[in-house]
């Protein structure tokens, strides 16, 4: 069972494809091609880190929490416009595939699918940013919350900024199912 409703289209992979929503949370979720481990160095991940702060500005996006992990990513920003929505992938995807290919010395693609889904309110949003900040320590990149908030590529620090050391701990621990015997 889920412990949270609100994450049950997150878990168990219901979303709406074609559902644009203006003034809104989009949570982006996207793999890489087969899953295959392109963004396993930090120089690659950094590319991508990059394209989300180029994307960012470009579109004017208000990003509440990111994690870059070896196979996929996970971005959580407000977007006045939806329809942009395909244009931040684009733009994302687009220009770290090019430099990421460069560094690899390689053609081909890098971007598997991607999926978003839409926090319908202000529990469903927190869950995400949580859910996303902790990812790192769900997939084993990170052992521990200390490990976590010095994980570069992750916003977990900014989420315990926003709302505290122990509630983002418990957060994080609740939405990705760890038991809170986790090292602090």
């Amino acid at each position: 069972m889920i412990p949270y409703p609100a994450l049950a289209g997150i878990m168990t992979g219901g979303y709406m494809p074609k559902l644009i929503l203006h003034d809104a949370y989009h949570f982006l979720t996207c793999s890489t091609f087969e899953r295959w481990p392109y963004l396993k160095s930090g120089e690659c991940k950094n590319i991508l880190y990059q394209q989300i702060l180029k994307a960012s500005q470009k579109f004017n996006l208000n990003v509440l929490a990111y994690a870059i992990l070896d196979d996929h990513y996970h971005l959580l920003f407000y977007l006045r416009n939806g329809l942009c929505r395909k244009k931040v992938v684009g733009q994302i995807n687009g220009a770290s595939s090019f430099f990421i290919n460069k560094i690899m010395r390689r053609n081909g693609r890098v971007w598997g699918n991607h999926w978003f889904r839409y926090g319908s309110s202000v529990q469903s949003v927190r869950l995400m940013a949580g859910y996303v900040a902790g990812n790192p320590l769900k997939h084993g990149l990170v052992k521990s919350f200390q490990e976590l908030r010095n994980y570069r590529f992750s916003s977990y620090v900014a989420i315990v900024k926003r709302y505290g050391a122990e509630s983002a701990e418990l957060l994080v621990s609740d939405v990705i199912n760890l038991p809170l015997e986790i090292p602090r």
